[in-house]
């Protein structure tokens, strides 16, 4: 690019930025939320309800982390809440998200990764206790609770 067309491109932007109109209408054109899933109450109930089982009393980060590898695992393989939880093999409380009350904490965590988005990279699909997966690469340990990467 010639400095001229440098300088039209700076102006250009400076002029959005300084535009509240113009912010405002790109601001409404973006999704409701940083993942672009949008979930019914429920949905976000039943998440919330396998965070608090998977995660028990564990820390924020770790329930953020646990939410994050829910919504890897529905944007990776385009599946629904539903469809993501009960999976068979996945999560293994899986058969008592329906008969479990979420804590405040767990629901605050998968809120916030809904509107913030995933603390983990999104190849970041599995975790357990004790050990990573043989399959997949190690990513980090949180807690005890080994996250792993495909």
């Amino acid at each position: 690019m010639h400095h001229d067309e440098l300088m039209d491109n700076a102006e250009l932007f400076t002029d959005l930025l300084n535009s509240t109109e113009r912010l405002e209408d790109y601001m409404k054109s973006l999704p409701d939320n940083s993942l672009g899933i949008d979930l019914t109450e429920d949905e976000e109930y039943m998440i919330a309800s396998l965070v608090y089982l998977e995660a028990g009393s564990g820390s924020y980060e770790l329930q953020k982390a646990i939410a994050s590898v829910i919504f890897n695992r529905m944007i990776r393989y385009g599946m629904t809440a539903r469809q993501v939880i009960y999976q068979p093999g996945v999560f293994s409380p899986a058969g008592r998200v329906a008969y479990t009350r979420p804590s405040a904490m767990s629901r605050m965590a998968v809120r916030d990764v809904l509107e913030d988005g995933t603390t983990l990279p999104r190849n970041v699909l599995a975790f357990q206790l004790g050990g990573y997966h043989r399959f997949g690469r190690a990513y980090c340990k949180i807690q005890g609770v080994y996250f792993t990467a495909m």
